[in-house]
This record gives structure tokens, C-alpha cells and sequence, in this order.
């Protein structure tokens, strides 16, 4: 077994940019579904009934890989 460590990130934007490719779509694609509640499949954001989501679903879809 190889021993591998963790690392503490704290500026989560900057690891990021170091390591990952950022995606923005205009739109979220609310097709999948938990229990009732539509989700976007690509950033994983649920639609809940509240201002905070509303907002959200308005602005761009945002996917770190």
C-alpha cells in the first residue's frame, strides 16, 4: 500500500486554479432529480424553495474538475 498525505488548502481559489479547469455555462440544467427536488447535473445545485437558491439558479453554472 503507498502512504499518501493530505494537504491543508487554505485559499480554496487558488488550489484550484493550480490544479483544476473551471467551467461556466450559461445556464444550470435542472434534469435530475433527488426525491422531488430538480438538481443541476453538472454543478450539483438543488432547487430548494427559497430566495438564496433563486439567486443561484439565476447565475451561471460554475463546475470546478
Amino acid at each position: 500500500m503507498s502512504s499518501k498525505t493530505w494537504t491543508t488548502v487554505t485559499d480554496v481559489h487558488e488550489f484550484l486554479n493550480q490544479r483544476g479547469n473551471k467551467r461556466v455555462r450559461d445556464a444550470h440544467s435542472l434534469k435530475g432529480r433527488i426525491l422531488h427536488w430538480p438538481y443541476c447535473e453538472h454543478c450539483g445545485l438543488i432547487a430548494l424553495k427559497n430566495e438564496v437558491t433563486r439567486r443561484a439558479l439565476k447565475a451561471p453554472c460554475v463546475v470546478w474538475e
